[in-house]
């Protein structure tokens, strides 16, 4: 029993019909979000005890299920190269961000970041982390001191401006 309602959901959401990429019912066409995310409600408070648990289960086996795919289509080396990966990690992210907007979930929330931090974890982890070094003294001098000298410099400005509008 607890077999079925933890995938028994995800299966009758596959036999539904709903396409997950675009949002719309593969079966009806592109009927509207609203159509979609009220068989996806209804879905979830039949078959999960609550819409949190339908949620998690969405992220699991739809959200990142493709990502894993996309990801592990992906050479090593392109794993840690942004143009690459910022096709899979924005549908993701939009795909979590969907299915929390239609069950009425917060988003971002604790669930969605645990994912993305495990997907770091796993993915990324052996992706080289650039440290970045300070600025030599004399770029530091000249971003500390040029808003010093301009703040007076402001400050005169607007006491000049204010005195010539009172005189007229």
């Amino acid at each position: 029993m607890k077999f079925f309602s933890v995938f028994g959901g995800i299966i009758l959401l596959l036999v539904l019909g709903i396409d997950f990429n675009n949002g719309a019912n593969a079966t009806e066409g592109t009927e509207g979000k609203n159509s979609i995310c009220k068989e996806l409600c209804e879905v979830c408070d039949e078959y999960f005890p609550t819409r949190l648990i339908c949620y998690e289960n969405l992220l699991q086996h739809i959200c990142l299920d493709e990502f894993s795919s996309k990801v592990e289509a992906l050479n090593t080396s392109d794993l840690c190269v942004w143009d690459k990966i910022k096709w899979p990690y924005d549908s993701f992210t939009k795909c979590t961000e969907e299915k929390a907007d239609c069950l009425k979930i917060p988003w971002p929330n604790q669930l969605v970041e645990d994912m993305f931090v495990d997907i770091h974890a796993t993915h990324f982890k052996s992706c080289p982390v650039k440290e970045f070094d300070d600025p030599p003294p004399d770029v530091l001098l000249a971003l500390v001191m040029t808003p010093i000298c301009l703040i007076p410099a402001m400050v005169m400005l607007v006491v000049v401006k204010t005195k010539n509008r009172n005189q007229k």
